[in-house]
């Protein structure tokens, strides 16, 4: 009540009623940010007091919410890892407080174009996006957070995680981060690479074929046979033996190199390289040469030079090396007991395989002369054609070269008439 006073005489008076400001509001914070909204949150003040939101030169009536739960605002259509100012005022009877100024920022964009770039049994590298200069990263994985700073430049963001182990798959979850405040997230999966495969032998050779062993990896492992310019694809066998797989169609006595990776998840191990060798061609022409008493001599073709061959003889084994030139090759197996049957083997030997064999039987000559008379009824019973053919024949049937000198001559008189 107002009073106009003149010598202490007071007017009718006139009457105003007039409010104070309402408090601040209190507690105001950010709430919740995602990449294009920031909900701001604050402490009631009273029930019949409301509130004015200012931001980006527009104003925004907010009425108090029943009961004594704290007021919730959301400011949508904003840009993402943006920093913002709003000013709050509490509002009773069309009167301000003196204002509350809050600064918050969105939710930066989650990083892009994330995957594994690297592979190996221990360890993963990571790349990604780099979202700008001021946004920074947090990788969570198996219960750990690990900070990562933005990389100078405009080039991909990487990050190795190591002390893994070989052939597991992990689950990985990328944050982008600015001003503290975390994206939504992005999760990967990945896989280390498998063990390489163990023990990998040529197990068995022949002139067209070899065929590799190795120990099986696990029961969810591959493998990949890289030969040629060639990859098969090889499943791993079940139960727990080795895994076998033979490469056909080759040449005798070659050299080749395979690469063997193991494959997990489509990741292939580092790979190991094995070198390994058809067999060489057997000896062609195996024959004997010359026999006598003690000895015999034995001739085969020459194969080429870098094949040399075993001769297995009453159970012993000789190495015989390749000759110079294009010429046969020749041993004399000597010490033989005449009038003897023998069996020799014959292998090429190409890296240290050896060839299937070959086997040829062959018998020493006798220790005499042998004469032979022929009692002829007639000078015309047996020509010298006929005796050659029967001396030969002999020959043959004993397992010898047939070398003779054939003299035949007429019977005596004294022959004659005895006969």
């Amino acid at each position: 009540m107002l009073f106009s006073v003149f010598e202490n005489i007071r007017s009718s008076g006139v009457q105003l009623t007039a409010v104070t400001a309402p408090k601040n509001a209190e507690a105001v914070r950010a709430s919740e940010q995602t990449e294009t909204s920031i909900t701001l949150q604050w402490n009631k003040v009273s029930s019949n007091t409301s509130f004015v939101l200012q931001f980006n030169g527009t104003e925004t009536n907010i009425s108090a919410p029943d009961g004594d739960v704290p007021v919730n605002h959301t400011v949508t259509s904003l840009s993402a890892g943006t920093k913002y100012t709003f000013m709050l005022f509490s509002v009773f009877e069309n009167i301000r407080s003196s204002e509350v100024q809050l600064t918050a920022v969105t939710a930066t964009k989650n990083a892009e174009a994330v995957r594994a770039s690297e592979q190996n049994e221990t360890s993963i590298t990571l790349q990604w996006n780099k979202v700008s200069s001021n946004t920074s990263f947090v990788l969570r994985f198996n219960g750990t957070e690990t900070n990562i700073s933005a990389p100078d430049g405009n080039g991909p963001v990487n990050h190795t995680v190591s002390s893994l182990s070989a052939g597991t798959k992990y689950t990985f979850m990328l944050f982008s981060v600015f001003e503290n405040i975390r994206s939504s997230g992005v999760q990967l999966t990945a896989v280390t690479a498998p063990k390489n495969a163990e023990a990998v032998t040529a197990s068995e050779q022949n002139e067209t074929s070899i065929t590799l062993q190795w120990n099986k990896v696990s029961s969810n492992t591959s493998f990949v046979l890289q030969f040629n310019g060639t990859e098969t694809n090889i499943r791993a066998p079940d139960g727990d033996g080795p895994v076998n797989h033979t490469v056909s169609s080759l040449s005798a006595g070659t050299k080749y190199t395979f690469m063997l990776f193991s494959v997990f998840e489509n990741i292939r191990s580092s790979g190991v390289t094995i070198a390994a060798v058809t067999a060489p061609q057997s000896p062609e022409n195996f024959r004997p040469a010359t026999q006598d008493e003690t000895s015999i001599t034995l001739q085969w073709n020459k194969i080429n030079n870098n094949v040399s061959f075993v001769l297995q003889f009453n159970g012993t084994e000789t190495i015989i090396r390749a000759p110079d030139g294009h010429e046969p090759v020749t041993h004399t197996v000597s010490s033989l007991t005449a009038r003897t049957k023998y069996t020799f083997s014959l292998f090429s030997v190409f890296e240290n395989v050896r060839s299937s064999g070959v086997s040829i039987t062959a018998a020493t000559g006798p220790n005499y002369l042998v004469a032979m008379n022929f009692r002829l009824k007639s000078l015309n019973v047996l020509s010298e054609l006929e005796i050659n053919a029967v001396l030969t024949e002999f020959f043959k049937h004993h397992g010898l070269q047939p070398q003779f000198s054939l003299k035949v001559r007429s019977a005596t008189p004294e022959e004659r008439k005895s006969k």
